[in-house]
Order: C-alpha cells, then structure tokens, then sequence
C-alpha cells in the first residue's frame, strides 16, 4: 500500500522542472514591469 503512494524521481523532475519555468516566468514579468516603470533618461545605455 506505502509503495503505491511513492513518486517516482522522473515524476519529481517533471514537476521540479515545471515548477522552475513557472517561477522563471513570473520573474520575468515582475523585472519586466519594473523595467517599464523606470523613467526615460534612466533607459538609455
């Protein structure tokens, strides 16, 4: 019966991996917001 309840470790790599991209695109939109809010003579290189 435990053995039925076990995750397998490629299941555990699917939902880290998953897990990661998530993250990585909340991140993205959050840098890309605070980016869009930063004044125009701050923007150019």
């Amino acid at each position: 019966m435990v053995r039925d309840l076990c995750i397998g470790p490629s299941v555990l790599v699917l939902l880290g991996s998953m897990g990661a991209l998530a993250l990585m695109s909340v991140l993205s939109v959050v840098i890309g917001r605070i980016f869009q809010s930063v004044p125009a003579q701050f923007q150019t290189i």
